[in-house]
């Protein structure tokens, strides 16, 4: 469809069509590597995982930075085709051993399930798409391109935290899955709180750092946007943690509660930015993206409750974590506006009671 009508979404897109059909195949190449990537995963065989993605990621940067200096005319299609053209290359090859080792016949029992399976997801992760960039889309119509561009740079150094959470929920999702569907509740408990306090920390980490972060993606003017780091980073931070949560809802094949619960998410999302941004500004986004985040975590946690009948996660412990972040963020906004000496001593404490209180917990573990 894209491809037939390429020139009118190009018009509408304000992009040319070689961009589009460039952005058509980084889709299918990236959806091939990620059939590779999550079997992988699943088999634990992280070493194979880490290292195609470690090469892919280096290929990138060096054709990105390669061809963007050859095309002088067109820096942006030599960043695109750098980013394209490494990963269509891995795609055809791990295609290929795909097909030459997978039998045909068998395979349309597994694609009827799937169908089944996905279909009602497509409007979730098209309502996700919605609530992550509605902000800065939003910021732009309402207040013009300068907010805009200060809360994406804001939003862009706040999803850092995004590299580790993925990293951590790459793992931690099929162990999950499978301790639930095994009943294995109380190995889930201890694993779900000990990723939730490891993110916890990475979080206060990015908190403390924010000005150095701002100041390296772009530059002093930047700094403008500050306080709403720590809020953007804890609004990230439920955008992940709700999947600990709506594991649930996929072992037992209850997904039908995905989307509508994502739904409500993104229309209170768009509503309190259509509401609060004109009267407060653009920093009003970063907490109206935590409410929408941290609304979803919630119902998501209530229907784990509705299907399974009871707390297989220690709630307690978790909103103890959860409280703990939401403090890190008022804090830092407070330390912003002190010396950079105080802020990292205030940095080093933190590491050095989290840490201790780690270190703790599995000392007594092992006594």
């Amino acid at each position: 469809v894209l491809l037939t009508f390429a020139n009118q979404f190009s018009i509408i897109l304000c992009f040319k069509k070689t961009y589009l059909v460039l952005m058509i195949l980084e889709i299918f190449s990236t959806t091939i590597i990620q059939f590779w990537l999550v079997t992988k995963r699943f088999e634990y065989r992280y070493k194979e995982y880490s290292i195609l993605v470690i090469c892919l990621f280096i290929s990138k940067s060096i054709f990105s930075i390669t061809f963007a200096l050859l095309f002088v005319e067109d820096r942006l299609f030599g960043r695109i085709l750098g980013l394209v053209l490494p990963a269509t290359f891995v795609s055809i090859v791990i295609l290929y051993n795909i097909l030459k080792n997978s039998s045909v016949n068998p395979i349309y029992k597994y694609w009827k399930k799937s169908l089944i399976f996905n279909l009602p997801l497509i409007p979730h992760y098209l309502s996700t798409v919605i609530l992550s960039s509605s902000d800065r889309v939003m910021i732009g119509n309402l207040n013009g391109n300068m907010e805009a561009g200060l809360y994406s740079v804001a939003y862009s150094y706040s999803s850092l935290s995004l590299i580790v959470f993925s990293a951590i929920n790459n793992a931690y999702s099929p162990f999950a899955m499978k301790a639930i569907k095994n009943k294995n509740y109380d190995e889930l408990k201890k694993t779900t709180n000990n990723i939730i306090f490891l993110s916890i920390v990475f979080s206060g980490i990015l908190m403390f750092l924010a000005p150095e972060g701002l100041f390296l993606l772009g530059g002093e003017t930047y700094l403008r946007s500050i306080n709403i780091v720590p809020i953007l980073i804890s609004g990230i931070f439920f955008s992940s943690f709700y999947s600990i949560f709506s594991n649930v809802e996929f072992v037992y094949e209850k997904n039908n509660y995905i989307f509508p619960i994502t739904l409500i998410g993104s229309i209170i999302n768009i509503s309190l930015n259509l509401w609060l941004i004109p009267i407060f500004g653009y920093e009003i986004a970063a907490l109206t993206t935590l409410i929408g985040y941290l609304l979803i975590a919630i119902l998501h946690f209530l229907v784990s409750l509705i299907i399974l009948k009871k707390d297989i996660f220690y709630f307690r412990v978790l909103i103890v974590y959860i409280l703990i972040l939401l403090v890190l963020s008022v804090m830092t906004v407070f330390l912003y506006d002190l010396s950079f000496i105080v802020r990292y001593v205030c940095a080093v404490v933190f590491l050095i009671i989290f840490g201790v209180g780690f270190s703790k917990k599995y000392l007594n573990k092992l006594t």
